[in-house]
């Protein structure tokens, strides 16, 4: 970010990969009940500054609340930031930045709750994009098979749509497949993410209720790509709605044939062109 280019990144670099969902600053002693994860904690260390034993025990405390960081404001009210804290962010891939001495820790805050909202706002936006350009492909009668096509259009990824006994219906490839299909396993209904022996995938199911009617697999991604999974997403619920109605649309043509033989046994079905009509229409 921008508003972090004067700090420095001093232990757990490893970490850095750490979700940063929201910011606060550490205002009292006991924060810990208060803090959330994936929080960015901003602090001087004011509020512990003369408590060696909660100095020793913050950050792994801080990790095992999933706490995304902390940046810490030296030369205030510490001299230094304490070798064994970097210790322990180093051994936990904990980061802990330093932010420069003439820092405003409230409009560091404001940096990163502004980028979060940001994210927040673009990621409305492209869901909206998804849907109404999914909706749009709907409206005009499109079959599975296209709309699994626009979805692999927008998320640029290999996608298989398969029902649910794992059968493919129908594959869109952007890129040489790698994945091994024996490694597609899960309970039904349910969400699965998988690893293959090369990458990692998604199984996602198409379902409206207790309806099970298939599944998108997508190559190469995970849940974590947020913008991927709300595509998959919005396309799964588009899905499930053609299915619904290709199961509608079977039962009442099972529904008329049944009524057409019944008809034609009793002899209740007697003009020759109907006959020949409708045996031509249910395939009899």
């Amino acid at each position: 970010l921008e508003g972090f280019k004067n700090c420095k990144v001093i232990a757990g670099e490893n970490g850095l990969g750490r979700l940063v969902q929201t910011a606060s600053l550490m205002e009292v002693p006991d924060i810990l009940p208060f803090v959330e994860a994936n929080t960015l904690l901003i602090t001087t260390l004011y509020p512990i500054a003369s408590e060696k034993g909660k100095m020793a025990t913050l950050i792994p405390a801080l990790n095992n609340k999933q706490v995304a960081g902390i940046c810490i404001k030296p030369m205030r009210y510490i001299d230094e930031i304490p070798q064994t804290m970097l210790d322990q962010a180093k051994e936990l891939m904990f980061p802990i930045i330093e932010l420069p001495p003439d820092a405003n820790l409230s409009s560091y805050v404001n940096v990163v709750l502004s980028s979060v909202l940001d994210e927040q706002i673009n990621q409305l936006k492209y869901r909206d994009q998804v849907h109404r350009s999914m909706v749009n492909l709907l409206l005009t009668g499109a079959d599975i098979q296209s709309l699994t096509r626009k979805l692999a259009e927008i998320t640029k990824k290999n996608i298989t749509l398969m029902d649910r006994e794992y059968q493919n219906i129908c594959s869109v490839v952007f890129r040489e497949q790698t994945s091994s299909w024996e490694t597609i396993t899960g309970a039904h209904g349910r969400r699965i993410e998988i690893s293959s022996v090369q990458e990692p995938c998604i199984l996602f199911p198409i379902q409206a209720g207790m309806n099970l009617f298939g599944y998108l697999f997508l190559e190469d991604c995970s849940s974590q790509d947020e913008n991927v999974y709300m595509a998959v997403e919005q396309a799964a619920m588009l899905l499930a709605t053609v299915f619904f109605r290709n199961d509608v649309d079977l039962m009442h043509h099972r529904i008329f044939k049944d009524s057409f033989l019944r008809g034609l046994l009793l002899g209740n079905v007697t003009s020759p062109s109907e006959i020949t009509q409708k045996s031509e229409a249910y395939n009899v």
